[in-house]
């Protein structure tokens, strides 16, 4: 039993100086990507914390409820209810969407568009074929903001409110895409568009993955162009929709919502993970929708897979009274 009690000490000294280690993104890119992990950290130490309790280890005990508090700290703000609910349905609701280049992902994709009729549908990863296979869905969404490239970063914006205006922007590459969208909530002409509801600004972007030399920085210089927008916009109910390849845990994700003054639709709302989501525990929240203060999230959920390796994630948002904006 005493080696058992060894052995088991020694893995939660490793879990601890993970942990420890995962918290220095600021200035360690690989500390960076393994903040990603929070929730899996969170697992493995109440793990730890079991296997503590039942061979009585105290160091074992011990370095396992530092764990998880410095692991399930972060994650507390999920879980913990919104101040202010906001009552069912809402004004804007968008699915984010990343079909992976496949066809066959965006029939599905039809499929689930015609069921719950979102607002607004914000696809990224979208092949040619795919982008033609969408089209079954003109007659629903009469609005689409497109520019796609040779690129697997493409960003496809389809819309049942009227789009005023919109831009691709480059801030890194010219096939990394950020689109810079003003729509209304009216499929209607409208002559005036307004500084507030009911119309807002969208920004839509697939983020490069953080893996590979160089991926970190355009991955950041993506988001903080994002981020960069909602601020220009701050008059406004904005929000941010796409692939960021990054968890809410992540330095570069809270530096976007400060720069941006953006909020986690699903805060309050519990964890909402949409890749690599079939294995229990494993999945990873990296499709996101963001808000500023404009708006207020209504509900969030993951729907079933449509054969892809991401999840679709459906949120409903409801206009802010202008005294809170």
């Amino acid at each position: 039993m005493r080696w058992v009690r060894i052995f088991f000490t020694i893995g939660a000294v490793v879990l601890l100086a993970v942990t420890a280690f995962s918290f220095l993104g600021q200035a360690i890119d690989v500390a960076e990507l393994m903040a990603n992990f929070r929730p899996q950290l969170l697992v493995a130490a109440v793990l730890l914390l079991a296997i503590g309790l039942l061979c009585w280890s105290r160091w074992t005990l011990i370095l396992a409820v530092l764990a998880c508090l410095a692991n399930g700290w972060p994650l507390f703000p999920y879980y913990y209810p919104a101040a202010e609910p906001v009552a069912a349905g809402g004004d804007v609701s968008v699915l984010v969407v990343n079909l992976q280049g496949r066809p066959t992902s965006a029939a599905a994709l039809v499929e689930i568009a015609r069921k719950r009729m979102p607002d607004l549908i914000v696809v990224t990863e979208i092949s040619g074929t795919a982008e033609a296979a969408l089209r079954e869905l003109d007659a629903l969404y009469p609005f689409r903001a497109a520019e796609l490239r040779n690129s697997p970063y493409n960003v496809l914006l389809l819309s049942r409110h009227r789009i005023m205006a919109y831009q691709f922007v480059y801030p890194t590459t010219g096939y990394l895409p950020v689109l810079d969208a003003r729509l209304c909530a009216t499929q209607a002409l409208v002559t005036t568009e307004t500084d507030g509801p009911p119309c807002y600004s969208v920004v839509a972007l697939h983020a490069a993955r953080p893996l590979g030399e160089g991926n970190l920085g355009l991955r950041n210089r993506q988001m903080a162009a994002a981020a960069g927008i909602a601020a220009r916009d701050r008059q406004r109910p904005v929000l941010v929709a796409g692939d960021l390849n990054v968890t809410p845990w992540s330095t570069a994700f809270g530096r976007m919502a400060r720069t941006g003054s953006l909020a986690d639709v699903s805060l309050g709302r519990g964890i909402h993970p949409t890749w690599f989501s079939r294995f229990p525990f494993m999945g990873l929240p990296i499709d996101h929708v963001l808000v500023n203060p404009g708006f207020r999230a209504a509900e969030v959920e993951v729907l079933p897979s449509i054969g892809s390796d991401h999840f679709p994630l459906l949120a409903s948002l409801a206009f802010a009274p202008k005294a809170t904006q």
